[in-house]
């Protein structure tokens, strides 16, 4: 379709797909193909959801073989090759052609409550902060810089979405870049629109251009039985994204461990992240407080307390930059008139996972003792959880109390 006639498609889709107070639109359209599923869009937007269980070795899949695609102009058509502007076209164009034959947009799925507002309806065994986390997606635009100019996607890695939405991100990847592409969501809704989604790629997708291996689970992000799937192997560097705007993963307490410990989700994304091979980065909306420290603001701390310096005491570097102005870039912002540039905190893993404590009170900070940068806690005396490390001594550095959006 040229530019004008998709214009006049949106148009009239934004026309006739007009929701009423209660979220309802006139059609009802199948999204999901299997029985225990969801039939139509009404179900996907207004059914109760269920979130995954925390060993579920049964969660919902969606494999898919496609392929590489780079696109529209994004920063300039000067520093965009015009290779990857005509992947990207085809990328949208594969967007709009499923909206239109489903007929609504995705930013009308989107706006149903059990899409939008699934996180108020959580289950009791999952976090109690839930309800606080808005739902929110990075745009196309937004995307392809990110997977660009920050993760640095190659068709040798592996990209993970954590908490993937409706899936554009996952598929985004493995068209643009080729590579396989995953992602794992706990809110069953959009999850189930993932799928549908990823296999209107594998058979409808316009160009001609290959597509990375596209997996979308559906469960727990710090269950036991996504780890590998989420941290990869040795032989493979996996690029990672979570969006966890305004902290709202440090905000969400885990309510249900029956341990002596809280711990909020981002200490199980660090704990992801420090498992992860060399070489892989995982890029952030907000900074992640709960990693130890870079090499440089670790040997900082212990020069200033006169301890040894130790050779590798971190397993990270980190970088920080931005993807663009906020209505341009986030959904969450589109037509707000909110200049404000979406910061983006790149971390990436370096030499083996190991810290050095620098508290000058503890004896392994004084002995300059490494110790490894995740462990396991075990949950309800029958399942196992990865989060990231911390000393014996429970220090933590100012400059990791005091990190946020000036870090």
């Amino acid at each position: 379709r040229n530019r004008e006639e998709r214009k006049v498609f949106k148009g009239k889709e934004k026309q006739s797909l007009s929701v009423n107070r209660w979220g309802r639109r006139p059609e009802i359209v199948d999204l999901v193909d299997d029985d225990d599923e969801p039939k139509d869009v009404i179900d996907l937007v207004e059914s109760d959801d269920e979130t995954g269980d925390d060993n579920d070795s049964n969660d919902d899949t969606e494999c898919s073989d496609g392929g590489e695609s780079d696109g529209e102009d994004v920063a300039s058509e000067n520093e965009v090759p015009l290779e990857h502007r005509e992947r990207f076209l085809s990328f949208k164009e594969t967007i709009e052609a499923f909206e239109e034959e489903k007929g609504l947009t995705l930013e009308d799925i989107e706006k149903g409550r059990s899409i939008r507002n699934a996180n108020c309806r959580m289950k009791p065994s999952d976090s109690r902060q839930q309800a606080d986390a808005p739902y929110g997606r990075l745009k196309t635009d937004g995307v392809d810089i990110l997977l660009r100019k920050h993760l640095e996607v190659s068709p040798d890695d592996i990209f993970l979405d954590i908490g993937h939405g409706i899936g554009t991100i996952v598929l985004q990847a493995a068209f643009m870049v080729g590579c396989e592409s995953r992602g794992i969501e706990v809110v069953q809704s959009r999850n189930a629109i993932g799928l549908e989604l990823s296999r209107h790629f594998a058979t409808s997708r316009k160009g001609n251009y290959n597509m990375g291996k596209v997996e979308l689970r559906h469960g727990q992000m710090e269950a036991e039985n996504h780890w590998d799937f989420q941290t990869g192997d040795s032989r493979q560097v996996v690029k990672a994204f979570c969006n966890n705007f305004n902290g709202r993963l440090s905000k969400r307490v885990k309510n249900t461990l029956k341990t002596d410990e809280v711990m909020e989700l981002e200490q199980f994304i660090a704990g992801l992240f420090a498992k992860m091979p060399p070489g892989s980065k995982l890029a952030t909306l907000y900074p992640l407080s709960s990693l130890p420290g870079t090499f440089d603001e670790i040997s900082a701390v212990r020069r200033k307390h006169n301890l040894p310096e130790v050779e590798n005491s971190s397993f990270y570097e980190k970088a920080r930059g931005t993807i663009g102005k906020a209505q341009e870039i986030v959904s969450w912002s589109e037509g707000t008139g909110n200049t404000q540039d979406i910061e983006v905190y790149v971390y990436t893993r370096v030499k083996e996972p190991k810290f050095v404590c620098c508290n000058k009170e503890c004896d392994l900070a004084q002995q300059g003792t490494l110790l490894p940068a995740y462990r396991e806690i075990e949950v309800w005396g029958r399942c196992k959880r990865l989060v990231i490390n911390t000393c014996n001594c429970k220090y933590t550095p100012r400059f990791l109390r005091r990190r946020g959006k000036s870090s």
